[in-house]
């Protein structure tokens, strides 16, 4: 068995055996990770096939034109210059992949005031008002190895302060409107509040449902050409799409855009649609959004769902009992909220207003950005393959009081927090997990389970030895509480999209003193010769 990380050995291999190969490079992967890691790679003809198991859809991801569509943006709002185009494309692309961190991955938690729906718009805008200030870039590279800014990293965060402020001031919006992000940037300009959102977007639409008449009709435009307010907005929400490809209308005129839209609807015979919705978040198997999901599927199906189907259907997207049976709510995150949630989840108290951190408050900041930094040393510098590296919390700070804390921070600071990384590098695979240890350490022991095991692993696991209760967890009780209660507190899934991330409180995050006893344990066993050909480890040669 080779050990590390499936998509880390991806990485290296190509860049090992096929970086100075000519031809094409397709990775199959349905990790949305594998995306961010293939854009990282100086590749000219670079391809990912993606399963979506959610949605039941593969997709062909042209990485090369993910980043030159990505890099376009940014260039175009900086007005830049520079000669080297094809060089500057990837200093914003290994600009923007570092920032996708705060989105969460598989090693640290997404930020949540920063809404996912719409974040990444608000997360690239905070980088080129910074980027226009600073003639730099996120990520450096000098002497073989990538550097992290720090001071570019500080502002950043402090431009998109105003977007965090924004998402705990109108919480509540946030929290009922599944596109609150995307309509505040639209009307930038105006005061999106629960009171005035529905007024807003429906006037706009009746505004557009004008327009398209006019223009069916033949009828002077010249209303619209002069309305900057109205065609403004259209420009940041109108999708004008052929066979996939949205046209980029950004930076068209207003009669540039009014012309693009009546060649639209003249091959078409449809105007084109808005990226607008005052859809809710659904709470029942009979809203809009899951009718038509539902819809969707027995169409395929050629049948209704049956009753056991609908009841799985309610269960994987936790609507109806199953809402309050998992805690599956919107998070609060307005500035009494703020407080909750540190309270529940660092076990802090810290209040969105406070300027200032505590020694616990500062720890939890020092964490996550330790958890950035060693992200940022595994996609940019860092070729080895097992670490024991892990974020100790299950969700992540608000940046204003990252902010807080990095701005009392230096260089220096950064270079000792890297620095300490490494003693979490593994060298010795004799002191790691084996194939059959980590079998052991991620399943249920069920009897199922006991019997795919080596004869020794098997007496040791059905001794039931008092030193290893601490690391298994009764499943049939976990499911059997589940079931018959009508809301768990054991179980929180707020604000978290898929069941199989819920936390589950009874079962507590191990530390590294925990995996080194579990195992010592497990090293005990008198080995076998089956157990001995099943343990075997080895590092990949590249």
């Amino acid at each position: 068995y080779e050990v590390g990380e499936g998509e880390k050995k991806i990485m290296n291999y190509i860049k090992a055996k096929l970086i100075e190969k000519k031809g094409k490079i397709l990775v199959y992967s349905p990790d949305a990770d594998v995306i961010l890691l293939c854009m990282l790679l100086d590749l000219k003809d670079n391809y990912i096939l993606r399963y979506d198991p959610m949605q039941d859809k593969t997709s062909l991801i042209n990485v090369n034109v993910l980043k030159e569509n990505i890099s376009y943006y940014v260039k175009e709002e900086l007005d830049s210059k520079e000669k080297d185009k094809n060089k500057n494309i990837q200093k914003i692309i290994n600009d923007i992949v570092l920032l996708s961190v705060f989105f969460g991955n598989d090693f640290i938690p997404n930020i949540v005031s920063i809404n996912v729906k719409d974040g990444f718009k608000n997360i690239i805008d905070a980088y080129i008002k910074t980027k226009k200030k600073e003639n730099d870039n996120l990520v450096t590279y000098k002497n073989d190895t990538y550097h992290l800014n720090l001071d570019f990293l500080k502002k950043v965060i402090y431009n998109l302060l105003p977007v965090e402020n924004d998402f705990i001031e109108n919480n509540n919006v946030y929290n009922k409107y599944i596109k609150a992000g995307s309509i505040k940037n639209v009307f930038s300009d105006l005061n999106i509040t629960m009171e005035s959102i529905e007024k807003i977007v429906n006037e706009f639409k009746r505004d557009y449902g004008n327009l398209c008449n006019d223009i069916k009709n033949n009828a002077n435009l010249g209303r619209y050409l002069v309305d900057t307010e109205f065609m403004d907005h259209l420009k940041k929400c109108i999708d004008i799409n052929y066979n996939g490809s949205t046209v980029n209308v950004s930076n068209l005129s207003n009669q540039e855009l009014l012309s693009a839209i009546k060649k639209y609807y003249t091959k078409t015979q449809k105007f084109p649609r808005l990226f607008l919705s005052l859809n809710t978040y659904s709470k029942s198997i009979d809203d809009r959004y899951h009718r038509m999901q539902i819809d969707k599927m027995q169409k395929e199906l050629r049948r209704p769902l049956n009753n056991y189907e609908k009841e799985k259907y309610k269960f994987d997207n936790m609507t109806d009992h199953y809402q309050t049976k998992f805690n599956a709510f919107r998070l609060d995150l307005s500035k009494k909220g703020v407080k909750k949630y540190y309270r529940k989840y660092f076990d802090v108290e810290l209040s969105y207003n406070d300027d200032k951190l505590d020694s616990a408050s500062k720890s939890i900041m020092y964490d996550y950005l330790q958890g950035l930094v060693w992200v940022f040393e595994y996609y940019y510098n860092d070729l080895t393959y097992v670490n024991t590296w892990c974020y100790m919390h299950e969700k992540a700070p608000i940046l204003k009081h990252l902010s807080l804390y990095l701005n009392k921070i230096d260089e220096s600071d950064l270079n000792n927090i890297t620095k300490s990384l490494k003693k979490y590098q593994v060298t010795d695979l004799d002191k790691y997990f084996n194939p059959i240890i980590q079998l052991i350490y991620v399943s249920p022991m069920n009897s199922k389970t006991i019997k795919l095991l080596p004869e020794n692993y098997q007496e040791l696991i059905n001794s039931k030895p008092k030193e290893l209760s601490k690391f298994f967890i009764n499943t049939k009780k976990v499911v059997s509480n589940l079931k018959e209660t009508k809301e768990s507190a054991n179980m929180d899934c707020r604000s978290i999209r898929y069941f199989n991330k819920c936390l589950l409180k009874e079962i507590q995050k191990p530390t590294r003193s925990d995996d080194k006893l579990f195992i010592e344990i497990m090293n005990n066993v008198k080995p076998n010769d089956e157990s001995k050909k099943r343990s075997r480890n080895n590092f990949p040669e590249y």
